[in-house]
């Protein structure tokens, strides 16, 4: 442990010192100047003085040799600091008679070496008599150090230089393998932008990058489909491709400045885009202008028709960090071709057209040959009536059963024609309904009882199972289209039932503030793949004549149950049986 005198102008570079020498267990204390240094270096006689050699009154030479001249100091080591590096600097030192010479910024381990060595090599001998003379470019300089102080002072110099120059060499190999390192990457980098490039270039959309003003820096060779060669359009503004009278629909300026007098908040499409990820411009259709009259593609020169084309953009803005800011650099988009998509639209809008036009028309056909149908057929109906109750006249039995079957081919005719007449109706939008507030026993029980006696011919088990405060829940429909449902329903679970099977009508509140009427048999059931067409018109489960229906009454059944804010789902296994769920809203109790 040592008591080291610090002079030292700068206060940052007394800290370090004093942390390094403190913490190695030397005592220190500073003057931060040369004169201060002397008086302190006086005062206190320290085992060792550390001088910086710039300092603005008195520099560390003058210091050093004040020191060595002074009877009661000259005993005392003196390490030169400073970041001259020049052989005169050394010269000089060893004219201030200073031991030795320590480069800034300086080494730890090197410093503490240095004041190891002196305090464990004190000298104590007398200046040399007569000076040494050493010229250097021209300059003669009388050094009256003796020789085991020059010689301790080249040493401490030569050991600074080598310690430095092994640190220089470390540094220069970590240089060449972070040289090597970056030259690989670079190189991979190059492969990458090479690869990137091909298959920019080959896309087959139109790819472009424009600069924060809209001027084109990039565009591929797909641009080439307008009749543009690419680098002709370098250089100019996008405006250049894009029809008149889309452009300030489309430019950023223009379309900035004008939401902002209108005070209108809709997200812009815009060509020149600023924006990023979910914000960034998609689906944004612009016409481009041809250039020419023909295109190259893949080598065969092709006609180019129209003035314009229909063009989809999809670009986002593209930013750089400058002052730990994200500064806005320009533009990157894709161009695609959509003029045969957009062919296809309206091809494809051209057939709904027509094909709504065949609708309607099939819909007034069915609903004027259903009409012309009725009263024929209402006439048949009523003299097979008349016929079979004639008590002047009645009938033989095997004139009874003929005019009863009549009568039954006749009315299920008719049914289908009022079937027919629903189904039109709803097509065309025509349907009128008559909703009302009711219970779902409002329509329910009465259902039941019309269906008694097919059930009971059937052999059907009929189990109805009624929710909770039944009569308390309020639905909104039209009683005679729900008795319409449900007696679909009903009869077609009985008549696709097994024998003996069973039937259950099941009501009950839902969680999401819905009434659910189930009706659930034990039939046959239906396929998956009939699932998915179980509520089109003119289907059926089951393919038989046995069974009376068209396959209208399911469809008309959804058509209903949806037209009165409801919905209907179907649940079925082969041979297991199905269950039909119809959801309705519940009405609020206002009370």
């Amino acid at each position: 442990m040592a008591n080291i005198l610090i002079v030292e102008d700068s206060k940052t570079q007394e800290i370090l010192l004093r942390t390094a020498l403190e913490k190695a267990g030397h005592i220190t204390f500073a003057a931060n100047c040369g004169i201060s240094g002397i008086d302190l270096a006086r005062e206190k006689v320290p085992d060792l003085i550390i001088t910086d050699i710039r300092m603005p009154d008195m520099n560390g030479y003058e210091v050093s040799w004040a020191i060595k001249n002074d009877f009661t100091l000259k005993h005392i080591p003196i390490i030169l600091l400073s970041g001259l590096s020049e052989t005169k600097d050394i010269i000089t030192g060893l004219e201030s008679l200073a031991d030795s010479y320590v480069i800034k910024p300086f080494e730890e381990t090197e410093l503490l070496t240095n004041i190891n060595f002196l305090l464990e090599n004190p000298s104590n001998q007398a200046a040399a008599g007569a000076p040494l003379t050493v010229v250097i470019d021209g300059d003669t300089h009388p050094i009256h150090s003796h020789r085991r102080q020059i010689l301790s002072f080249l040493l401490s110099t030569y050991d600074t230089v080598i310690h430095r120059n092994k640190k220089l060499l470390e540094v220069q190999s970590k240089l060449r393998i972070a040289n090597e390192a970056l030259t690989r990457k670079t190189q991979l980098l190059e492969e990458s932008e090479s690869r990137f490039r091909t298959l920019v270039e080959t896309a087959p959309d139109i790819i472009y990058r424009i600069d924060d003003e809209g001027i084109i820096l990039f565009i591929n060779q797909s641009v080439r489909n307008l009749g543009y060669e690419p680098e002709t359009l370098i250089g100019k503004h996008f405006s250049c491709l894009i029809a008149p009278h889309q452009i300030d629909q489309i430019s950023r300026k223009k379309v900035i400045s004008g939401l902002s007098n209108t005070g209108n908040l809709t997200q812009p499409k815009l060509f020149d885009e600023r924006r990023m990820g979910s914000r960034r411009t998609s689906g944004l259709e612009i016409l481009f202008k041809v250039n020419g009259s023909e295109q190259t593609v893949s080598g065969v020169v092709e006609p180019l028709e129209g003035e314009y084309l229909n063009m989809e953009v999809s670009c986002a803005g593209m930013y750089q960090l400058d002052n730990d800011k994200d500064k806005f650099i320009g533009t990157v988009g894709v161009i695609r071709d959509i003029t045969d998509r957009k062919l296809a639209e309206e091809n494809l809008n051209r057939a709904k057209l027509q094909a709504d036009k065949a609708n309607s028309a099939k819909s007034e056909f069915l609903s004027k040959m259903s009409h012309e149908l009725r009263t024929p057929l209402n006439a048949i109906l009523g003299f097979s009536q008349l016929l079979s109750t004639d008590e002047n006249e009645p009938l033989l039995e095997e004139q009874s059963d003929s005019v009863k079957q009549i009568y039954q081919a006749g009315q299920h005719l008719l049914d289908l024609i009022n079937e027919i007449l629903d189904l039109s109706a709803i097509e065309a939008g025509k349907l009128q309904l008559a909703p009302v507030v009711c219970t779902p026993n409002d329509f329910l029980l009465e259902c039941i009882s019309m269906i008694e006696v097919l059930v009971e011919k059937n052999g059907i088990n009929f189990t109805f199972i009624e929710a909770e405060d039944n009569d308390a829940a309020r639905i909104y429909v039209d009683l005679k289209r729900m008795k319409q449902v449900t007696l679909n329903l009903l009869s077609n679970a009985i008549k696709y039932n097994k024998e003996q099977g069973s039937v259950t009508v099941n009501v009950e509140y839902m969680k999401n503030k819905h009434l659910r009427i189930s009706v659930v048999d034990t039939g046959k059931g239906m396929s998956p793949e009939f699932l998915s067409e179980v509520f089109d018109p003119f289907s059926r489960a089951i393919q038989t004549h046995t069974i009376e229906g068209a396959g209208i009454g399911l469809a008309i059944t959804k058509q209903l149950i949806e037209s009165m804010g409801g919905r209907i789902n179907v649940v079925s296994e082969l041979g297991k049986g199905s269950s039909f769920h119809v959801d309705l809203p519940l009405v609020r109790d206002e009370s």
